[in-house]
């Protein structure tokens, strides 16, 4: 009987060293991947901006699966491009811009609903920090769908 329980037990060992190394969860590991997709899908309020110049309390990110995003602005104003994260910075580039980086925001804080970037914006040549809360999951709904009929609700 202990001829059999040492291989069986050293099988099971195996095996669910194998499946633990093998997870769905390694990309979580990545911390890219996990500000990817912790930012999308989501739409991302501005709370606090050190720079009223650039984006300002109520204004809205939309980050989504596909790498585009979209911005509402208090002003009436929208902007469009693709986002990616890479190197723990979220880059951001602007449909309408020549540069193949317009944004680059090392995010020092990323905890659920609730993140901080030090925004480098390259088009503007100005320095600022932007604190974003969730607004809104954005699940069910189609990418490149972009929600213009009401400021904070994707609801049509």
């Amino acid at each position: 009987m202990k001829q059999i329980t040492s291989p069986i037990t050293l099988l099971i060992v195996l095996l669910m060293a194998a499946i633990s190394l093998t997870s769905c969860m390694e990309d979580y590991n990545d911390p890219d991947s996990y500000a990817e997709m912790v930012l999308s899908n989501r739409a991302w309020r501005v709370v606090s901006s050190t720079n009223r110049h650039a984006y300002v309390e109520g204004d809205v990110f939309y980050f989504y699966r596909d790498g585009s995003f979209q911005t509402l602005r208090r002003r009436g104003l929208s902007e469009y491009g693709q986002w990616m994260v890479r190197k723990g910075n979220l880059l951001m580039h602007f449909t309408n811009s020549s540069l193949n980086v317009d944004i680059e925001a090392p995010i020092p804080v990323l905890q659920g609903d609730y993140a901080v970037l030090y925004c480098n914006d390259y088009m503007y040549r100005m320095s600022y920090n932007l604190r974003l809360v969730a607004a809104y999951d954005l699940s069910g709904y189609g990418h490149n769908h972009w929600y213009n009929n009401g400021y904070y609700s994707p609801r049509e």
